[in-house]
């Protein structure tokens, strides 16, 4: 279930909406694996806006719960313009109130890699160490290749990512922009 650009797609703030959803995919025999939430953390921690990206990365877990999905994908970065080491702490405070909340849900987080927006960016070794550190129960690894594409490390996160795998997010691009693009184009 793709949440991504908000409640424009799927009112997924919508009970009535989530409870029909529910209805139909079970009555269809479909299981929903993911919920791909919106927007991202880590980029302005101790800010109102952080406080209300994990609010709102928690209540896409309670979604995703309440759905029988196992796996919320989310979107995490390091923040510009601040000491690398800064915004490592920032990123890694959201996560971990994100991995505590959690840790009794029958779902985790899928932390999907990203272009980089600063040239210091987590390294996908980095990437996958922090996967790891977060506990498999709490978070596992979301590839998109689109985004590996324009990194340049699709190879790199296919070699180092065994057994951290949760999704796929499988597109293609120039290798410039996130075009999301059919495999192959």
């Amino acid at each position: 279930l793709n949440c991504f650009i908000g409640s424009d797609d799927f009112p997924w703030d919508r009970a009535a909406a989530v409870h029909e959803l529910r209805r139909i995919a079970d009555d269809t025999g479909v299981r929903i694996h993911s919920v791909h939430a919106e927007g991202g953390i880590g980029v302005c921690r101790g800010t109102r806006a952080e406080r209300l990206a994990l609010d709102l990365y928690r209540s896409f877990a309670d979604l995703a719960a309440e759905l029988g999905s196992s796996l919320v994908v989310l979107h995490g970065d390091l923040l510009r313009d601040i000491p690398r080491k800064t915004a490592e702490e920032q990123l890694r405070h959201s996560l971990e109130a994100l991995a505590r909340h959690v840790r009794d849900l029958p779902c985790a987080y899928g932390w999907e890699n990203m272009p980089h927006i600063r040239p210091d960016a987590l390294s996908h070794e980095e990437h996958l160490t922090w996967i790891r550190k977060l506990g498999q129960n709490a978070f596992s690894f979301v590839l998109d290749t689109g985004h590996s594409n324009i990194a340049g490390n699709t190879d790199a996160y296919l070699d180092n990512s065994i057994g951290l795998v949760g999704g796929l997010h499988l597109n293609d691009n120039n290798g410039k922009g996130d075009q999301h693009l059919v495999p192959g184009a």
